[in-house]
């Protein structure tokens, strides 16, 4: 028989996997910064990237 997940099951698996990586400090000031914008677009789909969001954000997420 054929597992079938819900509607959503593999998006809230990585957003709770986001939120566990930001509580530890294993991750670079880069990667921090990467995966709250992978979290703001979880929780809000109108979200940009590079955006400065109310709330505080990064004005300047693509820099070279």
């Amino acid at each position: 028989m054929k597992h079938i997940p819900t509607p959503g099951a593999y998006r809230e698996l990585f957003k709770a996997g986001l939120i566990e990586l930001l509580k530890g400090n294993r991750l670079s000031e880069l990667q921090r910064k990467d995966a709250e914008h992978y979290l703001r677009l979880l929780e809000d789909p109108n979200y940009r990237f590079g955006i400065l969001q109310s709330g505080g954000g990064y004005a300047d997420f693509f820099r070279s």
